[in-house]
Order: structure tokens, then C-alpha cells, then sequence
């Protein structure tokens, strides 16, 4: 039987986007990523950090550099 290994010990270290502050929309997604993530929803988590990655305000942030979490 094939073990399976946690995506940080099969890819590194997992990066995600951080929510912009006062942001109601990814304070929202920021809340149904983790609720998706405690319960094994690994699509929906990785839906999430794609719109809170696009969402429009967070390219400004990114022109001075990266701003993400490591979980």
C-alpha cells in the first residue's frame, strides 16, 4: 500500500495569498478557505487563493513585492 504524503512534503513549502485588509470579499474567501481546508476540500481551497489572488486590488500590492503566507 502507497503512502501518501502531504502536498508540503511532496511539492515544499505552500504559499498562499494574503487578503487585502479591510477587503470584505477575501475576508469572505479568506473564511471559506479554511473552512473548505478543515474539511479536505483541496479544489476549493485552491479556487480561493485564485480569486483572492485576481482580485483587483492585490496587484497593487504585488508591484512592490510579494506579499504571501506560508501555512
Amino acid at each position: 500500500m502507497a503512502m501518501e504524503l502531504a502536498e508540503e512534503e511532496q511539492y515544499g513549502p505552500v504559499w498562499e495569498p494574503v487578503p487585502a485588509p479591510g477587503c470584505d470579499v477575501c475576508e469572505l474567501l479568506a473564511q471559506d478557505r479554511e473552512s473548505a481546508r478543515t474539511q479536505g476540500h483541496g479544489l476549493t481551497v485552491r479556487s480561493c487563493n485564485a480569486v483572492i489572488a485576481g482580485h483587483p486590488h492585490g496587484r497593487e500590492g504585488r508591484t512592490a513585492g510579494t506579499e504571501r503566507t506560508r501555512r
